[in-house]
Protein backbone atom coordinates (compact mmCIF):
# COMPACT_ATOMS: atom_id res chain seq x y z
CA UNK A 1 0.00 0.00 0.00
CA UNK A 2 1.89 3.25 -0.61
CA UNK A 3 2.10 5.50 1.93
CA UNK A 4 1.94 9.57 1.60
CA UNK A 5 5.71 10.81 1.60
CA UNK A 6 6.42 13.80 3.84
CA UNK A 7 3.58 13.87 6.08
CA UNK A 8 3.57 13.51 9.71
CA UNK A 9 1.09 13.05 12.37
CA UNK A 10 -0.70 15.90 13.89
CA UNK A 11 -0.23 16.34 17.46
CA UNK A 12 -2.72 18.11 20.12
CA UNK A 13 -1.46 21.60 20.91
CA UNK A 14 -1.34 23.05 24.29
CA UNK A 15 -4.39 24.79 23.97
CA UNK A 16 -7.06 21.91 23.62
CA UNK A 17 -5.87 20.26 26.54
CA UNK A 18 -6.88 23.26 28.34
CA UNK A 19 -9.95 24.40 26.92
CA UNK A 20 -11.15 20.39 27.71
CA UNK A 21 -9.89 20.81 31.32
CA UNK A 22 -11.89 24.43 31.25
CA UNK A 23 -15.09 23.09 30.08
CA UNK A 24 -14.70 20.07 32.88
CA UNK A 25 -14.11 22.47 35.88
CA UNK A 26 -16.86 24.76 34.51
CA UNK A 27 -19.18 21.57 34.57
CA UNK A 28 -17.96 20.80 37.64
CA UNK A 29 -18.62 24.32 39.46
CA UNK A 30 -21.99 23.81 37.84
CA UNK A 31 -23.07 20.06 39.07
CA UNK A 32 -21.14 20.05 42.43
CA UNK A 33 -23.69 22.14 44.27
CA UNK A 34 -26.83 20.68 42.43
CA UNK A 35 -25.64 16.59 43.58
CA UNK A 36 -25.08 18.44 47.45
CA UNK A 37 -28.74 19.90 47.27
CA UNK A 38 -30.03 16.63 46.11
CA UNK A 39 -28.21 14.41 48.80
CA UNK A 40 -29.39 17.03 51.22
CA UNK A 41 -32.68 17.05 49.92
CA UNK A 42 -32.80 13.04 50.28
CA UNK A 43 -31.75 13.37 53.71
CA UNK A 44 -33.95 16.40 54.94
CA UNK A 45 -37.16 13.82 53.60
CA UNK A 46 -35.25 10.87 55.51
CA UNK A 47 -35.40 13.01 58.53
CA UNK A 48 -38.97 14.03 57.96
CA UNK A 49 -39.95 10.47 57.45
CA UNK A 50 -38.20 9.38 61.05
CA UNK A 51 -40.57 12.12 62.78
CA UNK A 52 -43.14 10.87 61.23
CA UNK A 53 -42.80 7.22 62.38
CA UNK A 54 -42.27 8.99 65.63
CA UNK A 55 -45.52 10.45 65.65
CA UNK A 56 -46.95 7.68 64.99
CA UNK A 57 -45.45 5.79 67.72
CA UNK A 58 -46.37 8.71 69.58
CA UNK A 59 -50.08 8.28 69.16
CA UNK A 60 -49.94 4.67 69.75
CA UNK A 61 -48.35 5.56 72.86
CA UNK A 62 -51.10 8.40 73.86
CA UNK A 63 -54.25 5.48 73.21
CA UNK A 64 -52.23 3.20 75.42
CA UNK A 65 -52.36 5.29 78.46
CA UNK A 66 -55.25 7.10 78.87
CA UNK A 67 -54.34 9.89 76.29
CA UNK A 68 -51.93 10.80 78.59
CA UNK A 69 -48.34 11.89 76.87
CA UNK A 70 -44.76 10.59 77.99
CA UNK A 71 -43.12 11.99 80.90
CA UNK A 72 -39.72 13.51 80.88
CA UNK A 73 -37.13 13.74 83.39
CA UNK A 74 -35.12 16.48 84.10
CA UNK A 75 -31.79 14.47 83.71
CA UNK A 76 -30.70 15.00 80.18
CA UNK A 77 -28.07 11.99 80.57
CA UNK A 78 -28.74 7.96 80.53
CA UNK A 79 -28.16 6.08 83.87
CA UNK A 80 -24.89 4.84 83.84
CA UNK A 81 -22.97 6.85 81.28
CA UNK A 82 -21.56 5.19 78.15
CA UNK A 83 -22.79 1.34 79.75
CA UNK A 84 -26.42 2.82 80.47
CA UNK A 85 -29.56 2.81 78.47
CA UNK A 86 -32.57 5.21 78.27
CA UNK A 87 -34.51 1.70 78.20
CA UNK A 88 -33.04 2.10 82.12
CA UNK A 89 -33.19 5.43 82.92
CA UNK A 90 -35.86 7.77 84.86
CA UNK A 91 -38.62 8.34 82.22
CA UNK A 92 -38.09 9.84 79.24
CA UNK A 93 -39.58 10.00 75.80
CA UNK A 94 -37.37 7.88 74.16
CA UNK A 95 -37.35 5.16 76.31
CA UNK A 96 -40.98 5.31 76.74
CA UNK A 97 -41.32 5.07 72.76
CA UNK A 98 -38.70 2.94 71.81
CA UNK A 99 -41.19 -0.31 72.61
CA UNK A 100 -43.16 1.44 69.77
CA UNK A 101 -40.66 2.00 66.71
CA UNK A 102 -37.83 -0.10 68.27
CA UNK A 103 -35.28 1.52 66.02
CA UNK A 104 -32.68 3.92 67.84
CA UNK A 105 -31.38 4.92 64.56
CA UNK A 106 -34.47 6.42 63.63
CA UNK A 107 -33.81 9.30 66.26
CA UNK A 108 -31.32 10.56 64.48
CA UNK A 109 -31.59 13.34 61.57
CA UNK A 110 -28.71 12.12 58.40
CA UNK A 111 -27.45 15.72 58.34
CA UNK A 112 -27.21 16.00 62.11
CA UNK A 113 -23.23 16.40 63.31
CA UNK A 114 -21.50 14.37 65.57
CA UNK A 115 -21.94 16.60 68.91
CA UNK A 116 -18.75 16.28 71.62
CA UNK A 117 -20.30 14.34 74.39
CA UNK A 118 -21.01 10.95 72.34
CA UNK A 119 -18.77 7.79 73.85
CA UNK A 120 -18.35 9.87 76.96
CA UNK A 121 -21.68 10.70 78.89
CA UNK A 122 -24.16 7.79 77.15
CA UNK A 123 -24.39 5.34 74.57
CA UNK A 124 -23.33 5.78 70.87
CA UNK A 125 -25.92 3.57 70.17
CA UNK A 126 -28.54 5.82 71.69
CA UNK A 127 -28.06 8.79 70.31
CA UNK A 128 -30.81 11.85 69.17
CA UNK A 129 -30.74 14.95 68.01
CA UNK A 130 -34.26 15.40 68.42
CA UNK A 131 -35.10 17.26 71.32
CA UNK A 132 -39.33 17.18 73.35
CA UNK A 133 -40.65 20.04 74.07
CA UNK A 134 -40.64 20.37 78.12
CA UNK A 135 -44.02 22.51 78.06
CA UNK A 136 -45.34 19.03 76.81
CA UNK A 137 -42.82 16.57 78.53
CA UNK A 138 -43.34 17.06 82.28
CA UNK A 139 -42.71 15.48 85.42
CA UNK A 140 -43.75 13.98 87.18
CA UNK A 141 -47.04 13.72 85.37
CA UNK A 142 -47.46 15.12 81.26
CA UNK A 143 -50.60 16.94 80.32
CA UNK A 144 -52.91 14.63 78.33
CA UNK A 145 -54.11 15.07 74.81
CA UNK A 146 -57.10 16.81 75.60
CA UNK A 147 -55.77 19.73 77.88
CA UNK A 148 -53.01 20.74 74.99
CA UNK A 149 -54.42 23.29 72.78
CA UNK A 150 -53.96 22.98 68.79
CA UNK A 151 -52.10 19.91 69.13
CA UNK A 152 -51.93 20.30 65.10
CA UNK A 153 -50.08 23.68 65.96
CA UNK A 154 -48.48 22.62 69.13
CA UNK A 155 -44.50 21.61 68.72
CA UNK A 156 -43.88 17.97 70.14
CA UNK A 157 -40.01 17.42 69.38
CA UNK A 158 -37.80 19.97 67.10
CA UNK A 159 -34.12 19.12 66.30
CA UNK A 160 -30.51 20.09 67.31
CA UNK A 161 -28.02 21.09 64.98
CA UNK A 162 -25.98 18.10 66.30
CA UNK A 163 -26.65 14.72 67.96
CA UNK A 164 -25.64 12.90 71.36
CA UNK A 165 -26.64 10.32 73.84
CA UNK A 166 -29.19 13.33 75.66
CA UNK A 167 -32.79 13.53 75.91
CA UNK A 168 -33.22 17.23 76.21
CA UNK A 169 -35.79 19.18 77.27
CA UNK A 170 -36.30 22.22 75.04
CA UNK A 171 -37.93 24.87 76.08
CA UNK A 172 -36.34 23.86 79.62
CA UNK A 173 -38.49 24.30 82.95
CA UNK A 174 -35.75 26.02 85.93
CA UNK A 175 -37.13 28.05 88.34
CA UNK A 176 -40.47 27.71 87.54
CA UNK A 177 -40.33 29.66 84.07
CA UNK A 178 -39.32 27.86 80.85
CA UNK A 179 -36.30 29.45 78.90
CA UNK A 180 -34.21 28.03 75.39
CA UNK A 181 -37.34 27.39 73.04
CA UNK A 182 -34.58 28.31 70.71
CA UNK A 183 -30.94 29.02 70.93
CA UNK A 184 -29.38 31.87 68.89
CA UNK A 185 -25.97 33.26 69.65
CA UNK A 186 -23.93 35.13 67.09
CA UNK A 187 -21.01 36.42 69.66
CA UNK A 188 -19.90 32.84 70.26
CA UNK A 189 -17.03 31.53 68.32
CA UNK A 190 -17.85 27.80 69.52
CA UNK A 191 -21.40 27.72 68.74
CA UNK A 192 -21.17 29.77 65.31
CA UNK A 193 -18.07 27.86 63.61
CA UNK A 194 -19.69 24.45 63.18
CA UNK A 195 -21.77 24.04 65.85
CA UNK A 196 -24.71 25.93 64.59
CA UNK A 197 -26.22 26.90 60.71
CA UNK A 198 -23.33 29.58 60.70
CA UNK A 199 -23.60 33.51 60.84
CA UNK A 200 -25.53 35.51 60.80
CA UNK A 201 -28.00 34.06 62.98
CA UNK A 202 -25.91 31.41 64.63
CA UNK A 203 -29.06 29.05 64.88
CA UNK A 204 -28.49 25.36 66.93
CA UNK A 205 -32.23 24.87 67.28
CA UNK A 206 -34.28 23.90 64.22
CA UNK A 207 -31.86 24.38 61.74
CA UNK A 208 -30.19 21.12 61.16
CA UNK A 209 -30.96 22.01 57.18
CA UNK A 210 -29.85 25.38 57.16
CA UNK A 211 -32.59 27.78 57.07
CA UNK A 212 -35.01 25.83 59.23
CA UNK A 213 -35.65 21.75 60.55
CA UNK A 214 -38.34 19.38 60.77
CA UNK A 215 -40.85 19.50 63.67
CA UNK A 216 -43.43 16.82 65.18
CA UNK A 217 -46.35 18.10 66.24
CA UNK A 218 -48.63 16.69 68.95
CA UNK A 219 -51.15 15.78 67.17
CA UNK A 220 -48.10 12.95 64.85
CA UNK A 221 -47.84 14.84 62.20
CA UNK A 222 -44.43 16.40 60.78
CA UNK A 223 -43.44 18.82 58.46
CA UNK A 224 -40.47 21.19 57.33
CA UNK A 225 -40.51 24.81 59.12
CA UNK A 226 -37.94 27.46 58.58
CA UNK A 227 -36.38 28.57 62.08
CA UNK A 228 -37.37 32.13 61.88
CA UNK A 229 -40.91 31.31 61.42
CA UNK A 230 -41.18 29.45 64.54
CA UNK A 231 -42.67 31.82 67.33
CA UNK A 232 -43.09 31.10 71.61
CA UNK A 233 -46.74 30.59 70.95
CA UNK A 234 -45.70 26.98 69.02
CA UNK A 235 -44.19 25.93 72.39
CA UNK A 236 -47.03 26.40 73.92
CA UNK A 237 -45.31 29.44 75.61
CA UNK A 238 -46.35 33.18 76.73
CA UNK A 239 -45.75 35.55 75.66
CA UNK A 240 -46.28 34.70 71.92
CA UNK A 241 -42.96 36.38 70.17
CA UNK A 242 -41.87 35.80 66.61
CA UNK A 243 -38.24 34.42 66.69
CA UNK A 244 -35.65 37.25 67.17
CA UNK A 245 -31.57 36.49 66.85
CA UNK A 246 -29.60 36.45 70.10
CA UNK A 247 -29.44 35.72 73.67
CA UNK A 248 -31.74 37.86 74.77
CA UNK A 249 -34.88 35.97 73.75
CA UNK A 250 -32.97 32.37 73.72
CA UNK A 251 -32.55 32.90 77.71
CA UNK A 252 -35.54 34.86 78.56
CA UNK A 253 -37.83 33.51 80.74
CA UNK A 254 -41.65 32.79 79.37
CA UNK A 255 -44.83 30.50 81.00
CA UNK A 256 -46.86 27.86 80.54
CA UNK A 257 -49.80 28.87 78.37
CA UNK A 258 -51.72 25.61 80.07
Amino acid sequence: MAQTAGRTPRGFTLIEPLVVIAIIAILAAILFPVFAQAREQARKTTCTSNMRQIGMSLMQYVQDYDETFPTQHANNWPEGGVNGSWLRSLPNWEGLLYPYFKNWQMLRCPSAIRSPWNGTLGPESESTNYMINGVVGRWPTSPTLAQVPAPTDLVYLQESYYYGPFSIARPLLGGGVYRYWHYSDPTSSYYCNGQSNGLPDCEVYNSTHKHGGNILYCDGHAKFMQYKRMRSGHFGLTPDEAWVPGLAQSTKAYNAAF
